[in-house]
């Protein structure tokens, strides 16, 4: 453990002992200690509301109460912005974070400067949000580049990748995801359920499920509840493109006749096999 110092010793014997480590005047000494460890302490040359000790670890100048010059002092960066006391441009959008202070953007997100609500040819999307996306401006507000069911103007006002057909990876794409309510920004699990397991008159099982646009499906059986291994009920995976955003699928498990009981589940696959 770290010695402390004399004059926080007495400090701290004083705020004990009641002050019997001081002097004879006991609140005098308290005073003039605490006095000499302020000024030790708050050492301010340029009096950028940096302490020097402060400076020498951000690596800022002492002397300088602005060391990258982008107009705000190194305090404010360092301490109220989060942004770089020595780099002007902190998100390296082209603007100084000085004048994105004064624009009112954020000085940390290259998407939000000064320029960035500049429409220059006129289709309603930002020329900030059309380069970071497709690397040009004057791309078809209306186009649906992803197939995810929602246009580029669209994916603009929801905040989704129109060059991602499900932004968040989770399974559904961002039109499914706003058509059932749910935040195309968060994963969620895709509402599976079976609607029907109809024994037929020859003894076989009709099994059928609710279907989402695009993924794909993979029945199941087991025997017994306590088997382990699940056995595919079909040769591939049954894949659900034709119906947006959603419908049915259907199996028929014949060997279920030869069985005295039999367990179904599905799962769901994002990707063709």
């Amino acid at each position: 453990m770290r010695r402390p110092s004399p004059a926080a010793f007495a400090v701290l014997c004083a705020a004990v002992f009641g002050g019997a480590a001081a002097s004879a005047d006991p609140v005098r000494s308290d005073a003039a200690i605490l006095a000499t460890v302020r000024f030790v302490e708050a050492v301010d040359s340029d009096g950028d509301g940096l302490t020097d000790d402060s400076e020498a670890r951000y690596r800022t100048d002492p002397f300088a109460p602005d060391t990258d010059g982008d107009g705000l002092s190194d305090g404010d960066e360092a301490v109220r912005l989060n942004t770089s006391p020595t780099i002007a441009d902190s998100d390296g959008d082209g603007y100084s974070d000085g004048e994105e202070v004064e624009a009112g953007t954020d000085p940390l997100d290259p998407l939000s400067h000064p320029g960035s609500h500049d429409d220059l040819d006129g289709n309603g999307l930002p020329d900030a949000w059309e380069r970071r996306h497709f690397g040009r401006i004057g791309v078809d507000p209306s186009a649906d580049p992803d197939a995810d069911g929602l246009s580029n103007a669209e994916e603009y006002a929801e905040g989704t990748n129109p060059a991602q057909y499900d932004t968040d990876g989770d399974g559904m794409g961002d039109g499914n995801e706003l058509y059932y309510g749910h935040d195309p920004l968060v994963p969620h699990e895709p509402p599976l359920a079976f609607t029907a397991v109809e024994p037929q008159p020859d003894g076989s099982v009709l099994l059928r499920w609710s279907t989402m646009y695009g993924l794909g499906y993979l029945p199941q059986f087991k025997d017994a509840i306590d088997v382990p291994v699940w056995s595919n009920l079909v040769r591939r995976v049954i894949w659900e493109g034709s119906s947006w955003p959603s419908g049915e699928q259907s199996v028929l498990d014949r060997d279920a006749p030869k069985h005295p009981s039999r367990f179904y589940r599905i799962l769901t696959v994002d990707e063709e096999q």
